[in-house]
């Protein structure tokens, strides 16, 4: 290697990393001479970081200047000032003193700076910083379809995700029922998931047959509920209103999710869309 390339204060620090080395073999005993060498080779980092130019700023140098009481110190920085800036600024002196009668420093003085080699450059302006946090928004006032569009959307997807969870649910818990086939699975969630319809219903005033949810009756459901409940005692436990209940408990999760307001309220929309939807069919077949 050339040594026009070596760096002696680089080998002054690996000669001193050498030495801890040898010290850290001597343990705590050796613990002042390895703090020394620290200290040592800390020194000569320090030497190899470059020393920064020293930049001169009108605003800076305007600054002190107004902080400045002695009429001697003032004329002699307002000098220093008109020497090194005046080439820059057009009428610096009829600027400094506008300043000195009350005017803004930021506002009236532009940000230029004097480099050592005597080069006065015009940085871009520093942002303001605003005296007052920012405004938050006014939210934006939803209406009715949109809030009823939100809960729709929310009320599918709960009662999906119950669904889902209440036969996995039974499935862990009764176990066995489950061994043979989907079937009892399937069997089981269909005399359950119409418990939903049913109190909707008649908590909006109506009734299941009304309402026409599925293409059966009520007692009809309720035969098939009672046959397969004979047949799969385990379950009786899964029925009368805990379907529900964790309906809900899926939307209120969900509720900040979407644009929704109730659980109830999204209920009774469901229900009237349906009524709607069955006296819109009465009309088209007469």
């Amino acid at each position: 290697m050339s040594i026009c390339g070596k760096n002696p204060s680089l080998d002054a620090l690996k000669s001193k990393q050498g030495e801890l080395d040898g010290l850290l073999s001597g343990g705590k005993n050796a613990l002042g001479d390895i703090e020394a060498k620290l200290n040592a080779m800390k020194a000569d980092l320090t030497g190899f970081l470059p020393e920064l130019p020293q930049v001169d700023s009108l605003q800076g140098m305007l600054n002190d200047l107004l902080n400045l009481r002695n009429p001697i110190d003032i004329l002699a920085l307002q000098a220093e000032i008109v020497a090194k800036f005046s080439t820059a600024v057009p009428d610096l002196d009829g600027l400094i003193g506008d300043l000195l009668s009350g005017g803004d420093l930021c506002s009236i003085v532009p940000n230029v700076e004097a480099s050592p080699d005597g080069a006065v450059v015009e940085q871009p302006a520093e942002p303001k910083v605003p005296e007052e946090p920012p405004v938050a928004e006014e939210p934006v006032e939803l209406s009715p379809s949109d809030l009823e569009y939100g809960n729709k959307r929310v009320l599918q997807r709960s009662l999906k995700r119950a669904f889902g969870t209440y036969k996995n649910l039974i499935n862990m818990q009764i176990g066995p029922l489950f061994s043979n086939s989907k079937k009892k699975a399937i069997e089981i969630m269909s005399i359950i998931y119409p418990e939903f319809h049913k109190t909707i219903a008649e908590n909006n005033g109506t009734t299941f047959d009304e309402l026409k949810f599925f293409d059966y009756t009520e007692a009809e459901w309720q035969t098939k509920k009672a046959n397969i409940l004979k047949k799969y005692p385990d379950a009786e436990p899964y029925t009368g209103g805990t379907y529900i209940n964790m309906v809900r408990e899926r939307f209120d999760r969900f509720l900040d999710d979407g644009i929704v307001t109730t659980f109830d309220e999204a209920c009774a929309q469901a229900v009237a869309r349906q009524q709607a939807k069955i006296a819109n069919t009465t009309t088209q077949e007469v």
